[in-house]
């Protein structure tokens, strides 16, 4: 299950990486021809450069709010967690090589089980980060009272 939703969340994550840099590309390209046509083609060219825009800036945007990069990291790192436990009961090595197969099985459930909780640790954690960063971002940037929108940077406003 985690191998599945690591490679979903790395289809998603490449996507919109994908989109971002290819459209990124093209819109300064599409701008630059556009003042060499007229007509019907130019028009075609602003409505591609403005759709192209949007779609970067919205896929942007989506891979800023949503962290898919460091849940993909997280979510890929919890699937390299769980393999290597499994494949190490598999081989009878590291914490299982002595013990008889229940022994074995009940450190194998204590290691899983101790994986999950560290997921969910820093899972759990990333998305307080998340909610304290656009909490202080946003909170920083408005001004606190009006002689502070009227007072260049660096001044103090005089009372």
């Amino acid at each position: 299950m985690a191998h599945v939703v690591s490679r979903r969340a790395q289809w998603a994550f490449y996507l919109a990486r994908t989109i971002m840099v290819v459209g990124a590309t093209i819109v300064p390209t599409l701008v630059a021809l556009e003042t060499r046509t007229h007509g019907t083609v130019e028009t075609a060219m602003q409505v591609a450069a403005i759709v192209l825009s949007l779609l970067v800036a919205v896929t942007a945007g989506a891979l800023q709010v949503t962290q898919m990069g460091q849940r993909w990291r997280l979510v890929h790192q919890l699937y390299v967690n769980l393999e290597h436990t499994g494949w190490q009961l598999f081989e009878r090595r590291g914490e299982y090589i002595d013990g008889d197969l229940n022994q074995r099985f009940a450190a194998f459930v204590d290691r899983v089980e101790s994986i999950l909780l560290a997921f969910q640790t820093e899972y759990s954690s990333q998305i307080a980060r998340q909610d304290r960063d656009e909490g202080s971002s946003d909170e920083s940037t408005l001004p606190t009272r009006i002689s502070d929108t009227l007072t260049p940077p660096g001044t103090s406003p005089d009372l």
